[in-house]
């Protein structure tokens, strides 16, 4: 939990030394990916988030591999989780230029973001629908979803609406 906290607050060093740290202590207690669910479930959430470390280092390759091991890994009913790999396999594909994969990896955050119940992954789950829509030129399904993000967003001092907006007047020009 350490690591994505000093993450979000944008101390990578910090967080990848509690990410190594909890990486030793689980190896040294005989607890690993092969222990039982609750071990899998433990080094799959350390996976997720080494997967947007890798993100923010704009390493795709770490980061398509560590987000393939936290899925692997992840109880699939930890939505919680799920939710912060497929973000990071979205952008992957997005700077591979997949738009297809991006999409997929999008509607997958929606679908964690709805059952864990969160907002945030939610807006940019609708955000990153949008956008690739937008790129096909769905543009009536880019503008529900960008519309539905800002909608979640109301109020909210969340930079990233500004990117729905901007694209909504993308659509528009189309």
């Amino acid at each position: 939990v350490w690591g994505s906290v000093l993450l979000g607050a944008g101390r990578a060093e910090e967080a990848e030394a509690k990410l190594v740290a909890a990486d030793a202590a689980l190896e040294r207690a005989g607890r690993g990916a092969g222990s039982g669910p609750a071990d899998r479930d433990l080094v799959g959430r350390i996976a997720a988030v080494r997967s947007l470390l890798a993100m923010s280092r704009q390493d795709p390759a770490e980061i398509v591999a560590q987000s393939r091991r936290a899925l692997e890994l992840l109880d699939p009913d930890n939505a919680a989780y799920r939710g912060s790999p497929l973000l990071a396999l979205a952008y992957a594909s997005l700077m591979a230029g997949d738009r297809t994969g991006a999409r997929r990896a999008y509607e997958g955050v929606l679908e964690a973001a709805r059952t864990s119940g969160n907002t945030i992954n939610e807006i940019l789950g609708s955000i990153g629908v949008g956008v690739t829509a937008a790129g096909d030129l769905d543009l009536d399904r880019a503008v529900a979803s960008l519309e539905h993000a800002i909608g979640l967003g109301a109020g909210m001092p969340f930079p990233v609406l500004c990117e729905a907006h901007l694209w909504l007047a993308r659509v528009a020009y189309e």
